[in-house]
């Protein structure tokens, strides 16, 4: 039997099997009353669905006192999405405050994108951001992808896996062991199966998806623990 637990990067579910490490996203507007575990790994954050009020949506001292508790270990999930109805500008700025606070804390932020990856490129290019983006439901074609992996970018694929004519399943290939995660995100996939997905289009095992996982978690999360 294996030693290496799963990794389930970015999940919504409160049920979290025996055999996996889960960040379990938190939204910003749910946190106050959220009952945290000491024993579990989160990740708190403004989406930018839930962007109601503009800049008032955000009171940044709150969601710095959810961000700096030692078991919650990303800021976001967080990011643009250009399908709904919410201003671009408004969304950045959203976006780019939660960015600073990960930058101040230390932290990996959860990267949502929607039809927003030119502003990514863009941000990527002129900021040198100490903290790592974490690309969640990775979804962006080889070009971007090759931009992406010049920079402290980790990619989190889930089960756009299963779509054989989906970008995922091309650019999985491209990313190198330690920058790769895997989640469940909001699916009814088990991580189990998105594993093993991962492995076939990889061409390697799930035992060593699962080692290869675990290195890239402690590199991001936990980059001072020897």
């Amino acid at each position: 039997m294996s030693d290496y637990p799963y990794i389930d990067l970015h999940t919504h579910s409160e049920t979290i099997p025996q055999h996996v490490v889960a960040i379990r996203n938190v939204f910003y507007g749910d946190a106050r009353d959220y009952k945290f575990k000491e024993d579990r790994f989160y990740s708190v954050g403004l989406h930018p669905w839930f962007i109601e009020h503009g800049l008032g949506s955000l009171n940044q001292k709150l969601l710095e006192s959810f961000c700096s508790k030692s078991y919650v270990l990303a800021v976001g999930e967080a990011g643009l999405d250009t399908t709904i109805d919410q201003l671009q500008d408004i969304q950045i700025d959203i976006f780019e405050l939660q960015l600073k606070l990960a930058q101040k804390l230390n932290k990996p932020i959860i990267i949502h994108n929607v039809r927003s990856a030119s502003y990514f490129q863009a941000l990527l290019k002129k900021a040198d951001l100490k903290v790592p983006l974490i690309f969640h439901g990775y979804n962006l074609n080889e070009e971007i992808t090759a931009e992406f992996l010049k920079k402290n970018c980790y990619f989190s694929f889930g089960d756009y896996l299963f779509r054989s004519n989906y970008n995922a399943v091309r650019v999985l290939p491209m990313i190198p062991d330690n920058r790769i995660f895997f989640e469940t995100d909001d699916s009814d996939e088990t991580i189990d199966k998105i594993y093993a997905a991962a492995a076939a289009i990889r061409k390697t095992t799930v035992e060593e998806l699962k080692r290869v996982t675990v290195v890239s978690f402690k590199e991001c999360f936990f980059p001072d623990v020897k």
